[in-house]
């Protein structure tokens, strides 16, 4: 107990203040009461009554005893309508009809006063406020009193509702968005992060978790743009940005996201980093738009090319095809005149004329293809057995010596129904494509392998060569592209085109120093004529 005989103006009123703090913080029963003349109290109570919190006494009945100008404020009544009435005329306890505070007897007989844990303030007519309370005793001329140390909140939330009602608005406009906002602290003090709750539809992770793990985003993106992220991060942050960046992300259940992303470097006033604030947007369907687009403009001027290619194929095969025959009749005359003669049997003749036959037979090849590649024909489909057409077409490919040609189509694959002449080409080409791309350090081994699904017949043709480059690879099918030194470029044109007209389709896989597969795939059909006969025409 802190016994204090008196007071004397603001000195008296700043000393009872502090007694009146310690009492009501303190855990310590023995310091929480302390004796107050009654005269000391009346002489404090203006004092008392500016400051920020209010203070009502109670009796040990609860009846109250004294209320200054602080508490008129919050409450809305005068000290006259209250004094000598229940605590409960200015309390009240939520919505059960409990007691807003109870006295029961302590230790050594002491009263002791506990509030309702909902107690909030009665205001005229009977509206009710929230309160901040703390309770202390006091003793004043030797009666028990209680003393109410009572902060309004109701005030400090009036003055902060503008400032709530602004950030709901905020939140309200960013949380709508059909985009993902993100803050990261970037000074010395707490790493504070927001994102956008739209973070869970975008990719599957809830608000919480990406709050929870500030290293999830870069885990999540994928391996091919973690290095473009961080090249343009450090950018960002070195220039103040704003940076921006076009990435993958791989959302939870594993498909993956392009995301857009803008963050620019917010300074205080010193220049120093404060936080990065930036907006994320999901650009897949653009991303897919776009490439749709680009696709189709490719394709477009493909066959555009291709249209030019086949009319000039056209033109030059059969401005050519004539005097090529001329040329070929002329030297089987010359051939035939000079065999049995001395100068049939000069070797320098014999080369010469050996060299004509292989050039000739290499410019009718030219020619076929050229027309070959011109004919628009659409193919004769009959039921045609797959392994008997594979063998044939081995058996005409001129493979060279280190280069072993494999059929391992089962006779037991459906039989489909296609263009004899045009598949067995088909075949022609790719496995001497194929077998001409192993090198001559390597035993080759081309494979012609097959199997069927319930849609498709597909017909494997694998190489264990050098592969095709990269760079090279999307423009193999190209007409006139060609990595040989006398090869035409029109081949795996001519082979495109003819399984496109099947209905088919064409791919290839290769790996540098292990081999390329070509892959065909025709549709399944139930055979509806006669098989074709399996040898040559």
């Amino acid at each position: 107990m802190i016994p204090m005989e008196s007071f004397e103006g603001l000195e008296n009123a700043s000393l009872l203040l502090a007694q009146m703090a310690q009492a009501l913080l303190s855990d310590d029963p023995a310091l929480q009461q302390i004796v107050v003349p009654a005269h000391a109290l009346e002489q404090t109570r203006s004092q008392i009554g500016e400051a920020d919190e209010a203070v009502i006494v109670l009796d040990a009945a609860g009846v109250i005893v004294g209320f200054d100008e602080a508490a008129t404020r919050i409450f809305g009544v005068a000290d006259r309508e209250v004094i000598g009435k229940d605590v409960s005329a200015v309390l009240v306890a939520g919505d059960d009809g409990a007691a807003p505070v109870k006295i029961r007897a302590g230790r050594g007989g002491s009263p002791v006063l506990e509030i309702h844990p909902d107690v909030m303030g009665r205001r005229r007519q009977g509206a009710t406020v929230p309160l901040d309370l703390r309770v202390g005793t006091v003793v004043i001329d030797g009666h028990p009193r209680f003393l109410l140390q009572v902060r309004g909140l109701f005030e400090r939330r009036r003055r902060e509702a503008p400032v709530r009602r602004a950030e709901a608005r905020y939140r309200a406009l960013v949380e709508q968005l059909p985009a993902v906002t993100f803050m990261a602290a970037l000074d010395d003090g707490d790493n504070e992060m927001y994102v956008s709750p739209q973070i869970e539809t975008l990719l599957g992770f809830s608000q919480r978790e990406w709050l929870d793990d500030p290293v999830l985003w870069f885990k999540r993106l994928h391996p091919d743009d973690q290095d473009l992220w961080n090249r343009e991060f450090a950018r960002g942050i070195a220039s103040g940005g704003p940076f921006r960046a076009e990435c993958r992300v791989v959302a939870r259940d594993g498909h993956v996201v392009w995301i857009l992303g803008e963050a620019r470097l917010v300074r205080d006033d010193r220049g120093r980093p404060l936080f990065l604030q930036g907006i994320a947007f999901d650009i897949t369907e653009l991303n897919r738009a776009e490439r749709q687009i680009r696709d189709a403009q490719e394709t477009k001027i493909r066959n555009e090319r291709l249209a030019a290619v086949g009319r000039l194929a056209a033109s030059i095969g059969h401005d050519i095809r004539n005097p090529l025959a001329a040329i070929g009749n002329a030297h089987y005359y010359v051939n035939k005149r000079l065999a049995g003669t001395p100068l049939g049997a000069d070797p320098r003749i014999i080369q010469f004329l050996g060299v004509m036959d292989k050039e000739i037979k290499a410019c009718t090849r030219i020619v076929g293809d050229l027309l070959d590649y011109a004919r628009e024909r659409p193919p004769a489909l009959v039921a045609c057995p797959l392994g008997p057409l594979v063998a044939d077409a081995i058996s005409i490919v001129p493979a060279p010596a280190h280069v072993t040609l494999v059929n391992e189509v089962p006779d037991t694959l459906p039989i489909p129904d296609l263009d004899k002449d045009q598949f067995r080409q088909i075949l022609v080409n790719l496995i001497q494509n194929t077998a001409e791309a192993i090198p001559a350090a390597r035993a080759g081994r081309v494979v012609v392998s097959g199997i069927a699904t319930k849609t498709e017949i597909v017909l494997a043709v694998a190489d264990n060569g050098a592969g095709i480059p990269e760079d090279d690879l999307d423009k193999i099918f190209e007409p006139l592209f060609t990595s040989k030194i006398k090869g035409t470029g029109l081949g795996l044109s001519i082979v495109s085109n003819n399984i496109t007209r099947h209905g088919g389709t064409l791919s290839v896989e290769t790996r540098k120093n292990v081999g390329t597969t070509f892959t065909i795939r025709v549709p399944r059909r139930k055979p509806t004529s006669v098989p074709a006969p399996a040898g040559p025409p």
